[in-house]
């Protein structure tokens, strides 16, 4: 950083000591990731502090479905000059919550919005399992890919493995961002269960994030989209923490370790060829 620009990030610094802190949300995050932010700024208001989150253009299409959450966030143009900025990610279970922070933060934020009883989604029966595949960008684009891409066969293959142990398993269901991939490439998922199903190319994001919480048995993979789907599970159920299974790995950061896990769930804690090395990369969703 060049001394022109040290001597402006210290003055700012001496500005921007307002009442009010601002938790800067970069463009690209979406849902699982702004709701990190919503309980971080919950929790500090419930302990009397001014905390909002910046409102985003990839927010705003949520809000809507989580009316609780106005009150949580700002828009750009509302930024002060004064308002502190608070960068971060703020998904470190055992740093920025736990469930003493998480459940009661589903419980008035989450779970009073409106599309837990207006949206429908398939019936999932007690022995059913939900899967959900990340692709997207995590495998169509090559900085991505390089971050978070894994071999997607072999940690499906452990985790149906761990599921399969804790009890049977009636009809697999699998959600996800690349459908058609998965319908073209997974179909050998119908081995470990009695039937197989595939959620519709046009469900949309919001029937996925709903079929998650009601599911009673999850394997998830390493998206905070399904964190957030098997945080909600367990509130919803209650008693079924070890049947919500995931990927030690989150991304080539640091030690790869995902950081954002119930520790009451199941983990996969590697996979054959290893977390931190990528599969070649095809340009495919």
């Amino acid at each position: 950083m060049s001394r022109s620009r040290r001597l402006r990030a210290r003055l700012l610094g001496v500005i921007r000591r307002g009442p009010r802190t601002v938790l800067w949300l970069p463009e690209r995050m979406n849902l699982g990731n702004f709701l990190y932010h919503w309980m971080r700024a919950w929790q500090a208001q419930r302990e009397g502090r001014d905390v909002r989150v910046l409102r985003t253009e990839a927010m705003a299409p949520w809000l809507p479905y989580f009316p609780a959450a106005a009150d949580l966030v700002v828009a750009r143009e509302a930024v002060r000059f004064t308002d502190r900025r608070e960068m971060g990610m703020h998904q470190d279970w055992h740093v920025d919550y736990n469930e003493r922070v998480l459940e009661p933060f589903l419980a008035e934020v989450v779970l009073t919005a409106p599309m837990f009883t207006e949206v429908a989604t398939a019936p999932l029966a007690a022995d059913d399992v939900v899967v959900n595949v990340r692709r997207g960008d995590y495998y169509a684009d090559p900085a991505m890919h390089a971050v978070y891409a894994f071999d997607l066969h072999d940690y499906l293959r452990q985790a149906l493995e761990i599921t399969r142990e804790r009890g049977p398993i009636g009809r697999i269901h699998v959600v996800s961002d690349g459908i058609a991939w998965c319908r073209e490439h997974l179909g050998w998922l119908a081995s470990y269960g009695r039937e197989l199903t595939f959620a519709e190319s046009d469900t949309g994001p919001v029937v996925d994030f709903l079929t998650l919480a009601r599911a009673r048995r999850l394997v998830l993979t390493n998206t905070t989209f399904g964190y957030w789907g098997g945080y909600l599970s367990n509130v919803i159920h209650g008693d079924n923490h070890g049947d919500v299974v995931a990927p030690w790995f989150h991304a080539r950061i640091g030690d790869g370790k995902a950081e954002q896990l119930d520790p009451r769930w199941s983990v996969v804690a590697e996979i054959d060829g290893g977390w931190q090395k990528p599969p070649p990369f095809e340009p495919s969703t």
